[in-house]
């Protein structure tokens, strides 16, 4: 097994105590309107990888609430945890929306660790998120929201399998469709991923810096670029970017 210190094994362990024995009491008192219990829904500790997946009937709800009507952000960080050695580095991802009340921090309605940042286990977390959400909506579909996200390839490969059941090629075809003006009504209701703007600009940024540096771009040309990527960035049809 391995080391567990980036997870702080005994308050995981806790923690874990602390939710079964409030789920038995919820049980015991017959809550029978509840449909799923606990927080951690998922949780596979082996020597090779961890890989932890919470979510709770509360969130899942408001979740199914807030998506249909607001945006989602869906991002991975490794700044949380300490990294042992000998050991991959851990993520925490979260699936988060805004709360209803201005000013109001986010709510990560769905979160997940894992030590390996691929499109599988990313899909993993995906898809535990859609079974509990079968669990308390029965008859009704894991709707599919607008998501916020880096530019991580792998995020993005596994949201739109998992929310729309296409391959990458699959949604770029779509997202041509819908900014070209072709697309159909079944097209747009499907997830859309858009690439958070300041990481979009900074990506921007760096490659036209590095183009300076290899003197293949003047300073006055990189403020340029930025100005004209910024705008380009609120176009949304072929039509505004080829009149911009």
């Amino acid at each position: 097994m391995p080391n567990l210190t980036l997870l702080s094994q005994k308050a995981f362990l806790k923690v874990s105590e602390n939710i079964v024995r409030d789920e038995a009491k919820a049980i015991e008192l017959k809550h029978a309107h509840r449909k799923m219990f606990g927080y951690v829904q998922h949780c596979n500790i082996t020597s090779g990888a961890v890989n932890i997946v919470l979510c709770s009937e509360a969130s899942i709800r408001l979740y199914h609430e807030l998506c249909q009507r607001d945006i989602v952000y869906l991002d991975a960080t490794g700044r949380l945890f300490l990294q042992p050695k000998g050991c991959n580095r851990a993520l925490y991802y979260a699936l988060v929306v805004r709360h209803p009340r201005k000013n109001s921090p986010p709510i990560p309605v769905a979160e997940c660790m894992s030590t390996t940042h691929s499109v599988y286990s990313i899909r993993l977390f995906l898809l535990k998120f859609k079974e509990c959400h079968g669990k308390i909506f029965e008859k009704k579909r894991l709707p599919s929201p607008k998501v916020i996200m880096d530019y991580s390839l792998a995020l993005i490969i596994a949201s739109v399998k998992e929310f729309n059941g296409e391959s990458i090629s699959d949604f770029n075809e779509r997202a041509f469709g819908i900014v070209s003006g072709a697309a159909d009504d079944a097209d747009l209701k499907k997830t859309i991923i858009h690439v958070c703007a300041a990481h979009v600009l900074k990506l921007n940024k760096n490659h036209a810096t590095e183009l300076e540096e290899l003197k293949e771009e003047k300073s006055s040309q990189i403020h340029i670029a930025m100005r004209f990527f910024g705008r380009f960035l609120n176009c949304e049809t072929l039509s505004e970017m080829t009149e911009f």
